[in-house]
């Protein structure tokens, strides 16, 4: 069957059909296609009515015009989630550097102590309790630390 389409201006659609059956090559007697064959010429076209057409054509559109204002949104979320990860990163690593920093200041005042202890002007209590504050700090770091990587892998 051969099938062919026209588009016409307007937008309408006409269909043209030729059609063969019972063409066979091992027929006995021998076979004549003119006599034999059948062979079919017809058209169509289609007759659309109530503004069918053109309602397709809206909901096509309307379709088009959803998809697009998704892929928009999709993007605006896609670079708020990419920027709230960007803030998240930058302020654990930030957290991270106060923590470093607080420790290095807390050690001059735990080598503070020690010196006073030594000296006799202080009791070693109070030493191990700054000493004790210190490795606290030493334990927020680390775990500042934690959070700062896990934030970058996010």
């Amino acid at each position: 069957m051969l099938h062919s389409q026209n588009w016409c201006p307007g937008g309408t659609h006409a269909t043209l059909f030729l059609q063969s059956e019972n063409a066979r090559a091992w027929a006995r007697p021998s076979f004549v296609y003119a006599r034999d064959a059948d062979s079919f010429l017809y058209a169509s076209q289609v007759v659309e009515t109530g503004g069918k057409r053109l309602a397709r054509t809206a909901a096509a559109e309307a379709g088009v015009q959803r998809n697009i204002a998704e892929r928009d949104a999709l993007r605006w979320q896609l670079a708020a989630r990419i920027g709230a990860a960007y803030w998240t990163a930058a302020g654990a690593a930030r957290y991270r550097d106060a923590f470093a920093e607080s420790i290095r200041n807390f050690e001059l005042t735990v080598q503070y102590h020690r010196d006073r202890v030594r000296e006799g002007a202080m009791a070693e209590v109070d030493l191990l309790r700054v000493q004790l504050e210190s490795e606290r700090l030493r334990a927020g770091f680390r775990t500042a630390e934690q959070e700062a990587v896990a934030a970058r892998i996010r």
